[in-house]
């Protein structure tokens, strides 16, 4: 059987504190409407897989404008913000998009692996 990987991609790993608020903002969203919860539940993870090829499609993140590898995309009404590794894109921390990002989280060093 034949297989076709896609050397260009990276993959795609997520803090243990961006699972955690993901997970708060689905249930969140599902104690008001089941089926809203799970059409966001399944943009968020298309947009986030998204970014194994296209790390770059997001934009900077305003509070980080001296992080180039920092970048962001939105799903209402969050913000997706994430690290470009060599081989590896890193979900850094989900957010209200008027929440800022504080220096202490803009400093984390958070490792996937």
């Amino acid at each position: 059987m034949l297989s076709t990987v896609d050397k260009s991609a990276r993959e795609v790993v997520w803090s243990p504190i961006a699972e955690a608020q993901a997970a708060r903002f689905i249930e969140r969203i599902r104690l008001q409407n089941r089926g809203t919860a799970w059409r966001w539940t399944q943009r968020l993870l298309a947009l986030v897989a998204g970014l194994a090829r296209r790390s770059l499609r997001g934009h900077g993140v305003r509070e980080l404008d001296r992080r180039v590898r920092v970048g962001e995309i939105l799903i209402e009404p969050c913000r997706v913000i994430y690290r470009v590794d060599e081989d590896q894109v890193v979900i850094l921390t989900i957010r209200l998009a008027r929440q800022p990002l504080h220096d202490r989280q803009c400093n984390r060093d958070h490792h996937g692996k």
